[in-house]
């Protein structure tokens, strides 16, 4: 542990490694809300996909059926 020097004071390792801790958790939080925002936007474009075939699935029944009827 980085004692105080003579004036009652933490030396400046103490910051320095104060700074780089709290660096490197800012840095690992970034990184896994982006990590977080590109798998929830892959998962989005695909139930969105899913969702307009679902879509035009349904439209080209109805279509079909309604040109059936005299």
């Amino acid at each position: 542990m980085n004692a105080p020097n003579a004036q009652g004071k933490p030396s400046k390792t103490t910051f320095r490694n104060l700074a780089l801790g709290f660096s490197g958790a800012m840095f690992i939080a970034a990184f896994a809300l982006y990590a977080s925002k590109k798998h929830v936007e892959g998962r989005r474009k695909t139930e969105l996909a899913i969702y307009e075939a679902e879509l035009a699935q349904a439209k080209m029944q109805n279509s079909t059926s309604s040109s059936r009827k005299p």
